[in-house]
């Protein structure tokens, strides 16, 4: 079953640095799919690696990607609800 969500960087590094309003609106819909572009990956990893502590930020960002993102997808396999 395809991902049912399309996330946008903001939304990981609003829910990696604990936004609360952010953490309760993207927990449910794990379940149903997550999807991350590989554009936002790297746009993420711009940030990982342009930090403080990259070892760390990199780690919770696969966490976070662990944890239930269902595929990264390109535009053409989409089937999903912007947020």
């Amino acid at each position: 079953m395809p991902p049912q969500y399309l996330i946008d960087t903001d939304w990981v590094i609003d829910y990696l640095h604990g936004i609360e309003r952010t953490r309760t609106r993207l927990d449910p819909l794990f379940p149903a799919g997550i999807a991350i572009s590989v554009i936002s990956i790297a746009e993420l990893y711009d940030g990982v690696f342009g930090g403080t502590d990259p070892a760390r930020k990199e780690q919770e960002l696969l966490d976070f990607l662990a944890r239930g993102i269902a595929s990264l997808v390109t535009q053409a396999e989409l089937d999903f609800v912007l947020l």
